[in-house]
């Protein structure tokens, strides 16, 4: 199954997306991007220590960013797998 990404306003061209492919967040560079996957990971981080003190020792936030020039195709191909075009 998949669905069409469009930026909400057109100086936003890179989207942080899920491993489902739905974007998180909009923004106006890839740097701009890294930094809010590199912020939430701090704060899942603070949350569910990378020690398993609290039985996470392996979680991760799986998050990508994509440059959206106009509209972006993006499917989940099975379990682990997501594309887009």
């Amino acid at each position: 199954m998949g669905h069409h990404l469009t930026a909400p306003r057109r100086d936003l061209t890179h989207a942080v997306v899920d491993m489902d492919g739905y974007a998180l967040s909009w923004h106006r560079s890839e740097a701009a991007a890294q930094a809010e996957i590199d912020r939430e990971c701090r704060a899942f981080r603070r949350r569910y220590p990378a020690d398993g003190s609290r039985g996470n020792a392996t979680a991760y936030l799986p998050r990508t960013v994509i440059a959206v020039d106009g509209e972006r195709y993006i499917e989940r191909n099975g379990r682990f797998s997501t594309s887009w075009g």
